[in-house]
């Protein structure tokens, strides 16, 4: 081998490794041909394996919980006795995080690695209580934020479908005397008697069609309503939507908080469809389950869970650790509209039946969407699917591992339209040929960076079509074959042959070594 070809072996490999400014240098000095001492290459590549060229689309950013907010958000307020647990949401910078707890009551703690903060028993002695998170992005930057928690008996509901009394038979409401039904608290529409309340609710099935059906096809919530919605901790009640699905909307949800929920049998074609004109919304370990058969279809924009256009731009949603999954019928798990800064983190969706349906479709409009660390395994449809319309823009999505068993496992860009950046970082995707459509030269760009690509259709993945312009892409560091290559396995997971990727390529984090070095050629010359 001549010292030019491995000088370009070396820069390739350090491309790979995403350090684009050391692949540079080398092939500079290939070029160039100037001579430079293996030992000095070899130092340099050791410095490009340890780098990160990733570019943070925006800075870390604390979205959930928010400093400066009330009672109303579910992060300020917790009943005596009562598991307080919640969700630290980060957004921008350079993920993954680390996350610490600075400051807070006895007995609370964080997960460093996920966020989750735990307080197993609240106490109301001292309340409020002050509470100090700092979150650390693997670049070194940090965000703060400080709170506090509200610990009383006051502006909580009871609701127990096994063992509750309704209003008729004695039932208030409280811990010891809980409700039994949905039409309990909710009355009519118009009624705002508990404005702000937390709902808890026990084991059970809760049906929306027991309250009055707006239009034929809804449960409205406007902002009179109780807006969050926990399960007792350790059940998952369940929230059968037959007939009239979960309808948040008026401009008046803000502080929106559901947790813990099991929203099932979308047959006005949703589980839950809020208007995107909110601020402070969450939707943390619910499942979203069974579009029969029959319905949903093109049109419809049936999903589980559907932010829609309420007329104005939603801010800080976070969607994370909800289950997504039997839709027998054309739809979306996550269909989203009119949104900034949004993280969509830790969720998985299963069982897509009816092709052109998507697990997670943010539509129109969005900016500042980090979808992050999701599992999807779907039969039919695609797996993320981006619409793209002229303020769609700054969307990352990083450590997903996305299956599509029969389409694109990504699809960016249907809609005829120009749209801005978008990143795609450590993701592995399995599935036929990525879609990178009606990329012009006003758009973008678009970027992939250490991604596993993986072909089921026999060939190579393509990451554009024939409307794409290639020269506002950028591919580096993809470990790219197709599905017979042996590269993955049947989980998703790098094989044995390729575990040395781990923790540099795909959605896995670690437990591989780093990639050794192409071997020095036992003969170098210098080409003139």
């Amino acid at each position: 081998m001549s010292i030019l070809g491995y000088l370009m072996k070396l820069a390739d490999q350090a491309m790979e490794v995403g350090v684009l400014r050391i692949a540079a240098a080398v092939l500079q000095a290939a070029r160039s041909s100037v001579a430079i001492l293996p030992c000095t290459l070899l130092l340099a590549f050791n410095v490009a394996l340890s780098g990160n060229a990733f570019a943070a689309i925006s800075p870390l950013e604390i979205i959930q919980p928010r400093a400066g907010l009330d009672t109303n958000n579910r992060f300020y307020r917790a009943y005596p006795g009562l598991l307080y647990n919640v969700q630290i949401a980060a957004i921008g910078g350079t993920y993954p995080n680390t996350y610490r707890l600075d400051s807070g009551p006895s007995g609370m703690s964080i997960n460093n690695a996920s966020g989750e903060l735990s307080w197993a028993s609240p106490t109301e002695s001292g309340s409020p209580h002050s509470v100090r998170v700092t979150v650390t992005d693997s670049g070194g930057a940090t965000a703060s934020v400080t709170w506090s928690i509200t610990v009383t008996t006051q502006g909580f509901r009871f609701v127990d479908a096994v063992n509750g009394r309704s209003v008729a038979s004695g039932g208030t409401g409280t811990f010891s005397n809980p409700w039994r039904s949905i039409a309990d608290w909710y009355i009519n529409k118009y009624d705002s008697t508990y404005r702000g309340t937390f709902l808890y609710f026990r084991n059970g099935t809760y049906r929306t069609a027991e309250a009055p059906i707006e239009d034929s096809y809804r449960l409205a919530l406007p902002g009179n309503k109780p807006l969050v919605w926990l399960s007792y901790p350790g059940e998952k009640p369940v929230i059968d939507v037959t007939s009239s699905h979960v309808a948040p909307y008026g401009g008046g949800c803000s502080n929106l908080y559901f947790e813990g929920m099991e929203f099932r049998n979308f047959t006005t074609n949703f589980g839950v469809r809020i208007d995107s004109n909110a601020d402070n919304v969450t939707f943390r370990r619910n499942t979203f389950a069974n579009l029969p058969s029959g319905y949903g279809g093109s049109g419809t924009n049936a999903s589980g869970l559907m932010i829609s256009n309420g007329g104005g731009v939603g801010n800080y949603f976070a969607i994370v650790e909800n289950t997504f999954r039997d839709m027998y019928g054309q739809g979306y798990g996550l269909l989203g509209y009119w949104t900034n800064k949004v993280l969509v983190q830790g969720n998985t969706a299963s069982n897509f039946n009816v092709s052109d349906s998507k697990a997670i479709g943010p539509k129109t409009n969005n900016s500042y969407w980090f979808i992050r660390d999701n599992r999807i395994n779907v039969a039919q449809g695609q797996g993320i699917w981006v619409d793209t319309y002229s303020y769609t823009a700054n969307i990352e999505i990083a450590y997903n591992l996305v299956r599509a068993n029969s389409d694109a496992a990504l699809w960016i860009g249907q809609e005829p339209a120009a749209y801005g950046r978008f990143e795609m970082y450590r993701n592995t995707f399995i599935g036929e040929d990525i879609k990178i459509s009606n990329l012009s030269s006003s758009s973008g760009p678009v970027s992939f960076l250490n991604d596993v690509v993986i072909s089921t259709s026999g060939g190579t993945m393509n990451t554009a079509d024939s409307s794409a312009a290639t020269s506002r892409m950028t591919q580096s560091g993809l470990l790219v074959g197709s599905l017979s290559a042996g590269i993955v396995d049947t989980s998703g997971n790098l094989t044995t042959a390729y575990q040395n990727y781990i923790g540099q390529k795909g959605y896995q984090r670690s437990g591989g070594t780093t990639a050794a070095p192409p071997p020095p050629p036992i003969n170098l010359t210098v080409q003139p």
